[in-house]
């Protein structure tokens, strides 16, 4: 699996099985901490390989929508938030350029 494509939908393909499927009790700590250690370790393969984040934003819609219907309060709300704060810290770190004008 060298090709960078190939390396993106397997990255992709493990978050949606494994980050989106709604097995983590965000009333545990020790659980809240381990789903964000995972979306960190899971984020740091793209993160500073802009082409790779570039493609990641691209299929961001497809990452938001996987997540289960959710209630406001429940533990799979609090995932989707903590996905989308994490990919907006990544996105808006000071000196991040992302290619927007490939973005069509």
């Amino acid at each position: 699996m060298n090709n960078p494509s190939e390396l993106l939908n397997f990255h992709y393909e493990w978050f949606l099985w494994f980050m989106t499927s709604g097995n983590y009790s965000m009333d545990d700590e020790h659980q809240r901490r381990e789903y964000e250690q995972l979306l960190k370790q899971w984020t740091s393969y793209f993160e500073r390989k802009s082409y790779m984040l570039d493609k990641v934003i691209m299929k961001l819609d497809g990452l938001l929508n996987s997540f289960p219907p959710m209630l406001c309060d429940s533990d799979k709300n609090n995932c989707f938030k903590i996905f989308v704060h994490h990919m907006i810290d990544i996105c808006f770190k000071p000196g991040k350029k992302l290619s927007l004008h490939r973005w069509k």
